[in-house]
């Protein structure tokens, strides 16, 4: 893998903040982009290892630090409108695309990344494909029940900032190691979420489980069983919701919230499924050829196999 280019080291944002970027560059030619979104409270240099298999494969890698997170300015872990989240990857995309205008564009997301990410591809169907990596579709059950939902959008209006719990690191991945990275990474937020944020989250969360009846737009989404953060059962709403001609759905038995940084033969597993149906888009791109589409019966055999790796 390349050097970072300097193609854009950080830019402005529609409410004047500036956004920390990062960049990755292929050894050989580059075949396609690829857009990483990152989740809550993380920031954009987590994603080595991804960059690492994408620019192996030919796509020149791009991606930046959210509102409030990582290197980028704002109040930390808050936005206005959770839509600013959206509007600041279409602005950075769009420059990377008026740069490579002839490029196919792949769109790989994690956690509230992949939130973001879905409500992306629903205003540009036709723009992007998409890798959808334990999307926040749902908060575990256990924790946000419809109770505890409730009562905090009722705090929300008259106590916006009230600091959450904050998420334990060993519901990050099975490896101690991880956990114990992401606890020293100054550059992670380490405290727990406002009430009110969690409300636009959450009420985003539900706009996009309706709306999902209407998505056609491809996309390959993984996600663990044992994942305590992001609740897996939401991202099976949304898949069987689907209509997509080109949706696929695998589950992962076991496997916690950042798959890619389970345990190393765990985490092989998954860098391998993404590099194969990456490869298998980037060889079909032109003419827009797929696999078909997955019914539940097909998700019901995948989970299977997934789980039997």
């Amino acid at each position: 893998m390349a050097e970072e280019s300097d193609d854009f080291p950080h830019f402005i944002n529609a409410n004047g903040q500036k956004i920390f970027c990062k960049y990755w560059e292929p050894e050989t030619e580059i075949w396609a982009l690829a857009f990483v979104i990152h989740g809550l409270g993380e920031h954009i240099l987590r994603y080595e290892r991804i960059a690492k298999m994408l620019t192996d494969l030919g796509f020149k890698v791009c991606g930046h630090d959210h509102i409030g997170h990582g290197k980028s300015e704002g109040v930390r872990i808050d936005v206005e409108e959770f839509s600013f989240y959206a509007r600041d990857c279409f602005q950075h995309v769009d420059m990377m695309k008026e740069k490579h205008p002839n490029l196919p564009l792949f769109v790989v997301s994690h956690s509230m990344g992949g939130l973001i990410n879905i409500m992306m591809a629903n205003e540009r169907p036709k723009e992007f494909i998409n890798l959808l990596i334990s999307p926040c579709l749902g908060f575990n059950p256990k924790d946000a029940t419809p109770l505890k939902i409730s009562g905090a959008k009722l705090l929300s209006w008259c106590w916006y900032h009230k600091q959450l719990p904050k998420i334990s690191s060993s519901l990050i991945s099975r490896d101690p190691a991880v956990a114990k990275d992401y606890d020293e990474d100054p550059l992670v937020f380490h405290g727990g979420p406002k009430v009110g944020f969690v409300v636009k989250m959450h009420n985003c969360i539900q706009a996009v489980l309706q709306a999902a009846s209407s998505v056609e737009w491809p996309y390959f989404l993984l996600h663990g069983d044992a994942d305590q953060i992001c609740d897996v059962g939401g991202s099976r709403t949304f898949h069987n919701s689907a209509k997509s001609k080109d949706k696929t759905l695998k589950v992962y038995e076991g496997y916690y919230h950042e798959l890619d940084k389970e345990p190393e033969e765990y985490a092989k597993v998954i860098l391998d499924d993404m590099r194969e149906w990456l490869s298998s888009r980037l060889n079909g791109t032109e003419t827009g050829d797929g696999k078909p589409e997955t019914d539940e019966s097909d998700v019901k055999v995948e989970e299977q196999n997934a789980q039997e790796e």
